[in-house]
């Protein structure tokens, strides 16, 4: 995986004041809100501002397919296509007799 396109080195540049105070902010709140809103997004924002420490965060994929409604929507419409390609590629496969 790459960096974004516009992406400079890490603290190449200085942080502006506004962003510490957001960062500051949104900090003091996540304890709130891993009871409020949800755990995972909570753990996601304390990866990013606390811990940064470019590491990988591992995803709870199948929690986010079943907690989020639009993931699992999403998820179900991927999961309809592939089994729809699967029979095309099988129907094809017994046709042409391989």
């Amino acid at each position: 995986m790459s960096h974004d396109r516009d992406a400079g080195i890490w603290g190449s540049k200085p942080a502006e004041a506004s962003y510490i105070a957001l960062k500051q902010g949104i900090i003091q709140i996540l304890p709130e809100a891993v009871v409020v809103h949800r755990a995972d997004a909570a753990k996601h924002m304390a990866h990013y501002l606390i811990d940064n420490n470019g590491k990988p965060l591992i995803i709870d994929l199948e929690g986010m397919v079943q907690d989020v409604p639009s993931a699992k929507a999403r998820f179900q419409r991927e999961v309809s296509h592939r089994q729809g390609l699967a029979q095309e590629y099988d129907c094809s496969a017994r046709s042409s007799g391989s």
